[in-house]
């Protein structure tokens, strides 16, 4: 696809309006083929769950262990009479540390998932084809960063494509910029809230393949288990200076927070990167080179902790302060109660309404001198002035449910339907 947008783009003189209106109607075309795929294996699925000779094959399709947000979901697969799950872990080939990044995406998974595929060639840098490996299911964690070869227009001729997304809530720009190449394609799309769905509907998402499930990272938050608050996390979003994405601060206020912890020893400091930063860093020229960036990393190693990879809710329970820019943070920290100092910039994206109605709750700052009266107030004198409205706010919202359970649960009813009925 891509090869085929640079050939039209290069030897025929179209306006840049004809031409994306070309590239649309080919993509519609790919989006008609997907669909008529999509019912064939949906009916193989049904006949598969009607003869119960084997499970359904449900394969998760990771590249960044940092964003992986079913662990919950992945385990209860395991304990599941109609489903198994597997997890493909794949790559992403064009960052700058993506030795790196392989290296710590296979110690993750294989310290918390047992049935692991690498479909990537590491040493080549080849991507598989996933029709070797039967997944019936393909369930994506986001919609960029995908080969051709385990793109949904491939994968659809043996699987169903799914999507759960790796953060709560996405912004509609991310949305809309997959919408017809992504979205659109997916068998189903498991969203997170019905504030989620009003927002789809309000922008005029027509494809009936949303469904309310929850979110199943924050299934972390349903355990009782009490925690000391003990920790200041920094995690700036990677962001800066980007034209699409609009939340990084990390320019006026990284130096900075970093100077202020090493003044600040009394509290225990984590410091939390993006998966993306170090490419971005340096890409934006904040960074001259991988070595400076990396001292940067170091320095925060010598006073507190370096975490950079997924499953980190039970750190965040232990969280007393979260300082972050990432969208995402600042839903799923909600649940915790503590306050979050949320970095700003004034060209940042707009919100979509659940963000904007909890960020209310937290202390937003847009330059250093504001940052340094917050770090006085809220880090240093313990004054939390809007305790109260973020607890009132988390009965009403009901972020934490059992998303997993739920998901399952609408699996169970697509194909298994009868099988089920016939239990009762």
């Amino acid at each position: 696809m891509k090869k085929i947008k640079k050939y039209i783009k290069n030897k025929i003189p179209f306006s840049k309006k004809i031409y994306k209106q070309f590239i649309y109607l080919i993509q519609y075309f790919q989006y008609l083929i997907v669909i008529q795929r999509q019912k064939k294996v949906y009916k193989n699925l049904c006949l598969v769950a009607k003869q119960n000779k084997r499970k359904i094959r449900i394969a998760f399709l990771v590249n960044e262990n940092e964003k992986w947000c079913c662990q919950s979901l992945y385990d209860k697969l395991k304990q599941s009479n109609h489903f198994e799950s597997i997890i493909f872990l794949t790559s992403i080939d064009h960052r700058i540390d993506i030795k790196e990044k392989n290296k710590k995406n296979i110690e993750f998974f294989n310290k918390y998932c047992e049935n692991i595929q690498i479909v990537y060639d590491i040493k080549n840098g080849n991507f598989y084809n996933l029709k070797k490996y039967s997944p019936d299911i393909v369930v994506y964690q986001q919609p960029w960063d995908i080969s051709k070869k385990q793109n949904i227009f491939s994968i659809s001729k043996f699987a169903l494509a799914i999507y759960i997304p790796y953060c709560f809530v996405e912004s509609w720009k991310i949305i809309e910029s997959h919408i017809i190449d992504f979205n659109y394609l997916l068998f189903r799309k498991y969203i997170s809230h019905t504030l989620i769905e009003q927002e789809y509907i309000r922008k005029g998402y027509k494809r009936k393949n949303l469904k309310i499930v929850g979110y199943p990272k924050l299934e972390k938050y349903l355990d009782n288990k009490k925690y000391e608050k003990k920790y200041i996390i920094y995690a700036p979003h990677f962001s800066v200076k980007q034209t699409t994405i609009k939340f990084g601060t990390f320019d006026w206020n990284g130096e900075f927070i970093l100077e202020y912890a090493k003044k600040h020893p009394e509290f225990n400091w984590i410091f939390k990167p993006h998966p993306q930063c170090k490419h971005s860093f340096i890409k934006a020229k904040i960074f001259k080179n991988i070595n400076e960036f990396n001292d940067y990393y170091n320095e925060w190693g010598k006073i507190g902790i370096v975490y950079d990879k997924g499953n980190y809710i039970d750190l965040f329970k232990q969280t007393k302060c979260l300082i972050t820019d990432c969208d995402s943070f600042l839903i799923e920290f909600l649940p915790t109660g503590y306050p979050v100092i949320n970095l700003k910039r004034a060209d940042s994206n707009p919100l979509l309404q659940i963000t904007q109605e909890i960020i209310k709750t937290y202390y937003q700052v847009y330059n250093l001198e504001d940052l340094k009266k917050v770090f006085l107030d809220v880090l240093e004198n313990n004054i939390d002035i809007k305790k109260q409205d973020r607890l009132e706010l988390i009965n009403r919202l009901g972020l934490v449910t059992e998303a997993s359970d739920n998901i399952i649960e609408d699996l169970e009813n697509i194909f298994y339907q009868d099988n089920i009925k016939k239990d009762k």
